[in-house]
């Protein structure tokens, strides 16, 4: 989709697909976000870490730019031997950085550890650490407790998912409000 608001024109891609500048060279902005991680099995599952975030500036000359769009991760499944999030889909556009996965999030067998990703996955109950994220791109997830068997939030974009206070599971990690445009993208689970 196309919009224009403030003098910039912004081209959305929520699907993959072609940019095409026909001629000319211009300055443009980039957020390029990747799939977020999928959350940990069953109840004491972890939250997934957020895709990772990257923004950029750059010149863009005449020529086509392939999009690619980072799909989410499945969550676990109760049963298997890692049940743990799968990590999401990383998303690239033609000559700029590639925005990595989020990392899935720890499974509901007591101190699994997040997975690491753009953003890290949230670490299980019984201690479970969370999962890294990628410098520049996202923070780690939360940590476990084994108080009340709560997991931790998976990280964002704009800062790290929360240990789990016992009380309850983690919040993930907040994503990040890019232009100052009012939606914030890229936040933990």
């Amino acid at each position: 989709t196309e919009s224009t608001s403030g003098g910039y024109k912004y081209h959305t891609f929520t699907s993959s697909g072609t940019f095409t500048v026909s001629s000319g060279t211009t300055s443009a902005d980039f957020l390029i976000v990747a799939g977020g991680g999928g959350g940990g099995a069953y109840n004491n599952g972890a939250g997934g870490g957020a895709g990772g975030a990257v923004v950029e500036t750059a010149d863009i000359t005449a020529g086509i730019y392939s999009i690619s769009i980072g799909a989410g991760g499945a969550g676990g499944i109760l049963g298997n031997a890692d049940a743990r999030g799968t990590n999401g889909t990383n998303s690239t556009v033609t000559g700029r950085t590639t925005a990595i996965g989020g990392g899935g999030g720890g499974a509901n067998s007591g101190g699994t550890n997040g997975k690491s990703g753009g953003s890290g996955g949230g670490g299980s109950y019984n201690n479970g650490v969370g999962g890294a994220g990628t410098t520049g791109q996202g923070y780690a997830g939360g940590n476990g407790t084994a108080t009340n068997n709560a997991a931790g939030g998976g990280g964002g974009a704009g800062s790290v998912g929360e240990n789990s206070p016992g009380t309850r599971g983690g919040n993930g990690g907040s994503g990040i409000n890019w232009q100052s445009l009012g939606n914030y993208y890229a936040g933990g689970g």
